[in-house]
């Protein structure tokens, strides 16, 4: 079963009116904006090649 891909523009048209969020033209366009590079981090993160061995680190030191 192919997974339909992620539609930003459709997925705001549809979750602003059930969070009860008015957008204007221009704040539609920048939710849109933002959830398209949103959605393009998350391709990147999920591409990752991780295998059984692999751990997260235990402490995160800068």
């Amino acid at each position: 079963m192919m997974e339909k891909p992620f539609d930003p523009a459709a997925f705001v048209e549809g979750a602003a009116p059930l969070l009860k969020i008015a957008l204007t033209p221009e704040s539609r366009a920048g939710a849109i904006l933002h959830l398209t590079i949103a959605a393009e981090q998350a391709d990147l993160l999920m591409s990752a090649d991780l295998g059984d061995e692999d751990e997260p680190a235990p402490v995160f030191r800068p």
